[in-house]
């Protein structure tokens, strides 16, 4: 059973598919798409399997590389000898480093080379020259450890077993052979240093005790030693005599301060004369005292007794008085004396500590030459010992300067190759093989795409509208749902004029208010028809939205806010049509609207004048949404129902990719934003 026609709610649904040689509705039909995507498969195989083949081939026509590895310990003679002086060092990475040249030496391979020549010369894959031979052998000392790895490499793995056996022999044997020589050079050696050591020794021993002798060194310790000795004596005594002095001195100002101030100084010798001077005189005032209680003035004075006492009184205060002075001239003498003498001494001590500072120094480092003749006569009896140990060790066996080597690990059979990895050299392959296959498809797409961008550009795609829309509801049973149109040339022909921004900036220009609002509603996606249709009430100036036929809004521009807002203070009855009509009210038809617009256009010398009409006007809005991205469901909300010119249009302009939605685009055309420059 055919379905009947099916019912769509858009008016039309495009499908753009390649046009064939075919113009009915039963002609098959073939995707450029698909054809395409044929030739991708054909081109990315073709190289890809090129590719991979020759990757393939050269990675497995590589003969496998085996490696055969012996392991060689350095072992330290811990009891040898050193040329440094007698202190036996172990064997460290110098050790193996020079052991690792010993081994690769020219002396050594070539050795081999000829060893090989004489013992194995029929055998397959033996190198036929020294330096492929060379090529073949490596020597990688052990970091960190007395070890040395020995390599060889090659296509055999018993020849190279082989190869690298008969090399640790070589090598080992002359190894010997110069252990022999060195052991014998190493005696003779020992023999000429401790001659050589010997005779230093007698003759800086000579040295020593004759200068010992010669300076009068006692002893290597300073204090043991006489000028050094008397030299801290006179340190010590002048520091002693710098302490009296200044107690003299101190001495001598405290007396001179006592006896400016007043004070009596009396000298501690002179202090019982004047204590008994001074007890005669208590005495006598005592007495003369009691006179004067038993007897009156006049008798005191007539009687010869008291007349004795008050002038023997007045002979021992005199005699007290100079007592005195005399002591305290004395104490300063003797206070000044002591000062001279304290100096005199200081200055005496003081030339003698200069003059044996003098003798110290020079003793001294006469005494610091003798340490550095005796720190090396006993380095000398150092090495000397050493050597002589070095001589008992030699006869004991224990020869020569270079360490022991010992064959740790010997030569074994690999079982694997090391190179090449064939499974990660395959992998490698492939991958590089699919690398090209992808870049020859996009050098073919860019080469392609050059060659069909020169010259004309090639019709559109044939379009097809999905059965079921508004334009074929009338179709018959049993009709394909994908119909082709009649005459699409003729689509492509007929395509509307879009207008550039400067074009319609110039129309604004030229135009008044009334055709400024006419060309700007037009902008804003409606129809000649639909403009003729609105009014005041469809116009919302708070929220900038236009009410199109009750069904859709459109966002308003700002230039038509401008003039729609002062045409709303002029007080126009909201029942009256908002743009064109006449003075009796009668709305003019979209032809007139048209005409107004090609005026406009032609006023304003508009390239191609007569081509601008309302659909052009509308038609420039459509393009601007379409390159944007605005999508099909979108474009319908703002602009309305669109014709299939309009429909085929909008799809050729639209970018690839998925369409974007009415948020992420801008709504408004810009020229109608910018309205500064208009009069």
């Amino acid at each position: 059973m055919v379905p009947g026609p099916v019912a769509m709610t858009n008016s039309q649904v495009q499908v753009l598919l390649s046009p064939t040689s075919g113009s009915g509705p039963e002609t098959d039909v073939t995707p450029v798409g698909a054809v395409r995507g044929y030739r991708r498969v054909r081109i990315f195989l073709l190289v890809f399997v090129v590719a991979a083949t020759i990757g393939l081939v050269y990675t497995f026509a590589r003969p496998a590389v085996y490696r055969s590895t012996a392991l060689l310990a350095i072992v330290p003679d811990l009891t040898g000898a050193t040329s440094n002086g007698g202190v036996s060092v172990p064997a460290t990475d110098d050790s193996a480093i020079l052991q690792s040249r010993m081994i690769i030496g020219q002396s050594i391979i070539a050795s081999l080379f000829h060893d090989l020549r004489k013992s194995m010369p029929q055998s397959t894959g033996m190198p036929e020259t020294l330096p492929d031979l060379q090529a073949m052998l490596s020597v990688v000392p052990v970091k960190g450890a007395n070890l040395v790895e020995l390599h060889a490499e090659g296509l055999s793995p018993p020849l190279l077993t082989a190869i690298l056996a008969r090399w640790v022999d070589v090598y080992l044997h002359a190894y010997a052979v110069s252990r022999i020589r060195d052991a014998d050079a190493t005696g003779a050696d020992l023999l000429r240093r401790a001659k050589s050591i010997g005779q230093r020794v007698s003759v800086l021993r000579s040295r020593l005790d004759q200068y010992r002798r010669e300076y009068g060194i006692v002893s290597a310790e300073r204090a043991e030693n006489r000028s050094l000795a008397r030299l801290k004596g006179l340190s010590a005594s002048l520091d002693k005599a710098d302490e009296i002095r200044a107690i003299a001195a101190a001495r001598l100002t405290s007396l001179r301060q006592a006896i400016a101030r007043g004070e009596p100084q009396v000298r501690a010798q002179d202090q019982p004369g004047l204590d008994s001077l001074r007890q005669s005189a208590i005495t006598l005032r005592q007495q003369i005292s009691d006179l004067r209680q038993r007897f009156t003035p006049d008798y005191m004075a007539l009687d010869s007794d008291a007349a004795s006492m008050r002038k023997r009184l007045a002979d021992i205060e005199q005699e007290l008085k100079r007592a005195r002075r005399n002591s305290q001239l004395a104490a300063v003498s003797d206070a000044k004396q002591a000062l001279v003498s304290a100096t005199r001494v200081t200055t005496q001590l003081r030339a003698q500590y200069r003059e044996s500072k003098t003798r110290a120094a020079a003793f001294s480092a006469r005494l610091a030459e003798y340490r550095a003749m005796r720190d090396e006569l006993d380095q000398l009896q150092s090495m000397h010992r050493a050597v002589q140990q070095q001589q008992i060790q030699a006869q004991a066996g224990h020869v020569g300067y270079l360490p022991a080597v010992r064959v740790l690990e010997p030569a074994s059979v690999p079982g694997r190759p090391i190179r090449p990895d064939y499974a990660v050299d395959a992998g490698i392959s492939v991958a590089v093989a699919l690398a090209l296959g992808l870049v020859a498809i996009w050098i073919w797409e860019f080469l392609t795409e050059r060659r069909s961008g020169r010259g004309q550009t090639p019709a559109p795609p044939m379009p097809y509208f999905v059965a079921g829309s508004r334009t074929v509801l009338d179709a018959a049973p049993g009709a394909p749902l994908l119909s082709p149109m009649r005459n699409p040339q003729a689509l492509v022909q007929a395509r509307m004029r879009e207008l550039s921004p400067d074009e319609v900036e110039t129309m604004l220009v030229a135009a008044d208010d009334a055709k400024r609002a006419l060309i700007a509603t037009l902008l804003s996606g409606l129809t000649a028809a639909e403009a003729t249709r609105l009014r005041w009430s469809d116009i919302d100036l708070q929220h900038n939205r236009i009410r199109v036929n009750g069904s859709r809004d459109v966002p308003m521009a700002r230039l038509l806010h401008t003039l729609w807002s002062a045409r709303a203070e002029s007080g126009d009855d909201d029942c009256r049509p908002l743009l064109w009509s006449n003075e009796q009210g009668r709305t003019h038809s979209p032809k007139e609207l048209d005409e107004a617009v090609a005026a406009v256009a032609v006023y304003g010398a508009v390239p191609r004048a007569r081509e601008v009409d309302a659909a052009a006007l509308r038609h420039t809005y459509l393009a601007f949404l379409a390159r944007q991205g605005l999508r099909l469901a979108d474009l319908v909300q703002v602009a309305g129902e669109l014709s299939d010119m309009e429909l085929y249009s909008c799809r050729t302009l639209a970018p690839p990719g998925p369409g974007l939605t009415s948020d992420r685009v801008q709504m408004v055309y810009p020229v109608l934003e910018g309205t500064a420059s208009l009069p």
